[in-house]
């Protein structure tokens, strides 16, 4: 594995944003990131199935990892759209990515959130900005 995609998996190891709330990293290649979430009952919503910004999280987390995996240090949202297929109740879910585009500033990605039978539950776009050294990221 490259240099890159190794930092890529360290820098998700030391997030204790993904580490609260017990967000996994299955694969991790160029163009390919797979992550998934166990279920955990703080992630239920009134309906008593994952609250959408559960899908929204995974979605935006594994678009922007993604983007990483092309030897980015940082990748922000610029903008994100989500449609919501399917609930979830009292299970996993899991997460693939897609760049549909990119140039070197930015990238158009499309992410896919999946229940434990491989039903799709969300399907979503987002528009990222991509860049070498994650210090200029806010100098543009």
């Amino acid at each position: 594995m490259t240099e890159y995609l190794d930092n890529i998996r360290d820098d998700f190891k030391k997030s204790f944003f993904s580490e609260s709330i017990g967000l996994e990293i299955n694969d991790v290649s160029e163009g390919n990131v797979k992550l998934v979430l166990p279920y955990r009952q703080s992630f239920e919503n009134m309906q008593n199935t994952i609250h959408g910004g559960i899908y929204a999280t995974i979605l935006d987390t594994t678009m922007g990892l993604t983007c990483r995996t092309f030897d980015y240090d940082a990748a922000i949202t610029i903008q994100m759209s989500i449609q919501f297929i399917r609930a979830v109740r009292e299970e996993a879910i899991h997460s693939t990515a897609t760049v549909i585009s990119r140039n070197n500033k930015t990238m158009l990605v499309e992410g896919k959130l999946y229940d434990e039978q491989g039903y799709l539950v969300a399907h979503s776009t987002g528009t990222f900005k991509v860049v070498k050294d994650e210090t200029t990221h806010d100098a543009d």
